[in-house]
C-alpha cells in the first residue's frame, strides 16, 4: 500500500531567474549606510548542476512563501533510510531557509513586488529576525501577551544580543547566549566567542500563550504539549505555517574576515558581570556580526518536527581533508597556523565560568596558548562529512542564489521523525538520518550528536514531555 503525502509547496511562489539576482547600486548604497555588507557577487555557471536521483520535483523555486509540507511518497510503515527520499527533505529545508531569509518590511512581513527577491534590500532585517525571542515570550512580564512591537525590536537598526540563556538568563546559567549544550563556548579564529539567539514564530508563540505555557505556574496545569503543525490550504481557506524555532550563531567579524561573504548585522552585545573579566557588566557596541550557523526546527503538516541546519561555507575543513600541504586560510573557526600536533581539533579547556574581555579579542582568557607566545581558538573541524546527496542539493540552490550572499551558505543536513512497521511517523522518536549536528552549535560532540534524540528528552518545568522543545524551560 502506498500512502501519498499531500503537498502545498510554495503556492503562488516566484521562480527567480538569474537576472533578478544582480544587485543594483541602490542596494549597495543602502548596505553602506546601514553597516550591512552588500551581497556577495558570485558568478553563476552557465550550466546548472545535475540534481541527484530523487522521489520529488527537483526544480528550485526561490520564494518568500514557506512550504507547508514535504513533497514525497512513502510506503506505509517505512522503516529504513532511502537515499532517494532524503533529497526531498533537503529541498524542503532550502525552501524554508529562503523564505525565512527573505527581506522583511518594518512589520516583519516579506517584501513583495516585481523586483523583490531574496537578494534585494541587504540592509533590511530578514523575516525570521522579527520573530519573538525567548525574553519576549516567557515570564510574568511577557510582551507576547499583548503583542510585541516589531518597530522596537531593533532600536537604531541594531541587533541587541545577550541575556538569551537557554535556561533562565541568570548569571552563571549553565547555558547562556554564548555557551553550547556541552557547556563550552566556541572560540573562533580571531579569538572571539560566537554568540547565539533563539526565536519562535507566531504560530508557536500563540500556542504557548493560549495554553499558559509561558510560566511555571501555567505549565503545572497545562494540557499535554503538542505544538501545532502546518495547515494545508483548502478551497475556502489559505494554509498556515506550523510551529517553528530558530537558533542562529553569529561571529564577530574582524581581522581578515571577508565581510561580503556573510549575511551581517550591526549588533550590541551585552555581557553580564558574571561573565566579565573585570567583574563589571559592559556592552560591546556596534560591532559587525556575520551569520555562521542556523538551526531551523519546523513542524509541517506531516513527519512531526523537521530539523534543518545550515552553515556558512567557510566555517571549517572536514577532518578527512586535513593535510599538512593544504592551506586553510580564511576559515571562520579554524586557524591553519596551528599544526595538528600542537592544536587538537574540537577541544577547549573547560573552565568554571568563561569570561569576556572588555576589548578584542574578547575570548582571550579561553584561548589555547602553545607555549611560544601564540594563542588559538577551538580549532574546529567537521567530524561527519556532508552527504553527497545533500551536497548535490546545495549545488542546485547555490547556483540559483548566485549573485547574493545566500549562495555562501550550505545545508548540512535535514533530520526528520522516522518510523517502524508498528510505529509509523510522526509518532516515532528516532531521527532519519540518525545523526545531525552543526559545527557552530554542537562543536564538541559532532560524531554522536542527533537533534531529535537530544530534543526527545525535553520536558516542561513541571517535568512533563515538551514535544521536543527545550524552550519551555525558560518559563519563570
Amino acid at each position: 500500500m502506498i500512502k501519498r503525502i499531500d503537498i502545498a509547496l510554495l503556492t503562488g511562489a516566484l521562480l527567480v531567474s538569474a537576472a533578478v539576482f544582480a544587485e543594483d547600486s541602490e542596494a549597495d548604497k543602502q548596505a553602506e549606510t546601514t553597516g550591512t555588507a552588500p551581497q556577495a557577487q558570485n558568478t553563476k555557471e552557465s550550466t546548472p548542476p545535475t540534481p541527484p536521483q530523487m522521489d520529488c520535483p527537483s526544480t528550485v523555486t526561490v520564494s518568500s512563501t514557506l512550504p507547508l509540507s514535504v513533497a514525497n511518497t512513502f510506503p506505509q510503515g517505512y522503516q529504513a533510510f532511502n537515499v532517494q527520499d532524503q533529497p526531498c527533505f533537503d529541498m524542503f529545508s532550502w525552501q524554508v531557509f529562503a523564505a525565512l531569509n527573505w527581506p522583511a518590511d518594518s512589520n516583519g512581513n516579506p517584501e513583495s513586488g516585481a523586483n523583490v527577491n531574496i537578494g534585494t534590500d541587504p540592509g533590511n532585517f530578514r523575516v525570521w529576525e522579527y520573530f519573538d525571542d525567548t525574553a519576549n515570550v516567557f515570564g510574568s512580564s511577557s510582551t507576547a501577551k499583548k503583542g510585541s512591537a516589531t518597530a522596537e525590536k531593533f532600536p537604531g537598526g541594531v541587533k541587541i544580543m545577550g541575556k538569551l540563556s537557554k535556561v533562565d538568563g541568570s548569571p552563571g546559567s549553565p547555558l547562556s547566549e554564548f555557551i553550547e549544550a556541552s557547556g563550552q563556548p566556541m572560540v573562533d579564529n580571531n579569538l572571539n566567542y560566537l554568540v547565539y539567539e533563539v526565536r519562535l514564530n507566531p504560530t508557536e508563540v500563540s500556542y504557548i500563550m493560549q495554553n499558559g505555557l509561558n510560566t511555571k505556574k501555567g505549565q503545572q496545569t497545562a494540557p499535554a504539549v503538542f505544538f501545532p503543525t502546518s495547515v494545508l490550504p483548502t478551497q475556502t481557506a489559505p494554509g498556515a505555517p506550523g510551529s517553528m524555532e530558530i537558533k542562529a550563531a553569529w561571529k564577530i567579524l574582524s581581522g581578515n574576515d571577508q565581510v561580503s561573504q556573510f549575511y551581517t548585522r550591526q549588533a550590541t552585545i551585552n555581557v553580564d558581570k558574571a561573565h566579565s573579566v573585570s567583574g563589571k557588566a559592559f556592552s560591546i557596541k556596534n560591532v559587525t556580526v556575520g551569520l555562521v550557523g542556523m538551526h531551523i526546527l519546523y513542524k509541517p503538516s506531516s513527519f512531526g518536527w523537521i530539523w534543518s541546519t545550515f552553515e556558512q561555507v567557510n566555517n571549517a575543513p572536514d577532518i578527512n581533508d586535513l593535510s599538512a600541504n593544504t592551506n586553510y586560510a580564511g576559515k571562520n573557526l579554524y586557524n591553519h597556523d596551528c599544526s595538528s600536533s600542537t592544536c587538537f581539533q574540537n577541544i577547549l579547556n573547560k573552565q568554571k565560568t568563561y569570561k569576556w574581555s572588555a576589548t578584542a579579542p574578547y575570548a582571550a582568557t579561553a584561548a589555547f596558548n602553545d607555549g611560544k607566545g601564540n594563542a588559538f581558538g577551538t580549532q574546529t573541524v567537521r567530524m561527519v562529512p556532508i552527504p553527497d546527496y545533500t551536497q548535490a542539493i546545495n549545488a542546485l540552490w547555490q547556483y540559483n542564489l548566485s549573485g547574493t550572499v545566500w549562495a555562501n551558505y550550505q545545508l548540512i543536513g535535514s533530520q526528520w521523525l522516522g518510523g517502524t512497521e508498528n510505529t509509523p511517523a510522526p509518532n516515532s522518536t528516532f531521527g532519519v538520518p540518525h545523526a545531525l549536528s552543526n559545527m557552530t552549535m554542537e562543536t564538541y560532540d559532532q560524531a554522536s550528536a542527533s537533534c531529535i534524540s537530544c530534543h526527545n528528552m525535553a520536558t516542561t518545568t513541571a517535568g512533563k514531555p515538551a514535544d521536543f522543545s527545550f524552550l519551555l524551560q525558560h518559563a519563570k
